[in-house]
């Protein structure tokens, strides 16, 4: 009886992990004639091992886009695999190793994937959603300030 439950509890584990598991984030480089240099704005960001994480506008200074991150990612608490709490640290890891200095927030979407709902006997009811969160963040270098036009 014993090897039973524990084949039932390895397949429970193995269905688990990849229910909720999520592929870690993608980089893809841009491809352009001339580099895309920009001059930010400024705004709101954090730093993450090193790596700046603009979540609202741009750096106020002059930076290169290097690339695109995109990445998918359940919103529910996950055994194995990338959860909403590891996206600020992915994103980090995935810049640094497109070498970038920073990632900026180009857009983001969640999707309603399912809706479940378990019953217990006094009567309550829960219900529980499971969300698809995707995002977008530029990869970008830093440029030193551009010198002076001579006169």
């Amino acid at each position: 009886m014993l090897p039973v439950r524990v084949g039932i509890f390895a397949v429970c584990l193995f269905a688990a992990g990849l229910c909720g598991a999520s592929a870690a984030p993608k980089f893809q480089p841009y491809e352009t004639r001339a580099p895309m240099i920009k001059e930010g704005q400024g705004g709101a960001r954090t730093t993450v091992d090193g790596i700046d994480i603009w979540s609202h506008g741009d750096p106020p200074r002059r930076y290169q886009i290097l690339g695109v991150i995109t990445d998918e990612r359940t919103t529910a608490t996950v055994l194995w695999g990338h959860g909403m709490s590891d996206l600020p640290r992915d994103i980090a890891s995935a810049a640094k190793a497109a070498e970038g200095d920073a990632a900026i927030l180009d857009s983001e979407a969640n999707a309603i994937t399912g809706v479940y709902s378990r019953s217990f006997n006094d009567g309550q009811v829960q219900t529980f959603a499971d969300e698809t969160h995707k995002s977008r963040y530029l990869v970008v270098k830093y440029l030193p300030d551009a010198p002076a036009a001579q006169q």
